[in-house]
């Protein structure tokens, strides 16, 4: 495993753990690493009247990083 993937690894979960202390409830979540290496989370706006499946949530997450890999605007994400 490199460096900066244990780091990013490590910034989920710091965030996961931030989120259950704060909340007491784990929702999905992405973290990513933007061009110079710096680690940010990353979550989907909710509207609390229309919460969306896990799955939805997901898979939002998931081609949004897909489309920024892809697109070179961040270098990697979890």
């Amino acid at each position: 495993m490199t460096e900066e993937l244990k780091k990013l690894l490590d910034h989920v979960v710091e965030y996961a753990t931030e989120l259950l202390t704060e909340t007491g409830e784990s929702y999905p979540f992405a973290a990513y690493i933007d061009l110079k290496g710096n680690h940010h989370p990353l979550e989907m706006e909710i509207d609390p009247k229309h919460i969306p499946q896990i799955g939805t949530v997901v898979d939002n997450l998931t081609k949004y990083c897909v489309e920024e890999m892809e697109e070179k605007r961040m270098r990697g994400y979890s």
